[in-house]
This record gives structure tokens, C-alpha cells and sequence, in this order.
């Protein structure tokens, strides 16, 4: 992943669904599905800016820019319809 670059959740921990015993706010599984914007990357990992508000979901969004989570790059699929935000 490259900053920049357009991406989608394709699933979070490896899977769609989340535990049942997930508390609500930490139930990112809601993501799946949604896009965002890779601001940071790092070997296993990416910031990723989603384009709908996090907290609306009701869910725990503690990094420096709002609406960005750290995502596993495993769970990250290229949003082929936006490529880059800069194109």
C-alpha cells in the first residue's frame, strides 16, 4: 500500500463477521465493505482515513486524524473504481 492510494475493508482480523462477544464500540467488522485513504503505512499496516464518520458507527477511534484506524494490510483491498486520491 502506498500513501495515497484508494482502499477498501475486505475484512477485518481476517473475517466479515466479528466475535459475538465483541463489545459495540470495538465491532470494526462494521467497516467491512467501506473505503478510505491510506495516510500512513507501514510494513504490516496502514492508516487508513475512512470516508464515513467511525464515531457515527458508535465505535472507538483513538488515532491523531479523525475517522483513521491502523488496518492490517492483509484486510486492505485497492479500491480499483477511486485508484489514488490524487487522480
Amino acid at each position: 500500500m502506498n500513501l495515497g492510494d484508494a482502499v477498501r475493508l475486505a475484512t477485518f482480523q481476517g473475517a466479515i463477521n466479528g466475535p459475538d462477544c465483541t463489545r459495540p464500540d470495538e465491532d470494526y467488522w462494521k467497516l467491512v465493505g467501506h473505503c478510505g485513504i491510506v495516510t500512513k503505512a507501514s510494513k504490516n499496516r496502514a492508516l487508513v482515513e475512512f470516508s464515513i464518520d467511525v464515531l457515527a458507527l458508535g465505535l472507538a477511534c483513538h488515532n491523531e486524524a479523525p475517522n483513521s484506524l491502523w488496518i492490517s494490510i492483509s484486510d486492505l483491498r485497492l479500491d480499483l473504481e477511486n485508484r489514488t486520491k490524487n487522480t
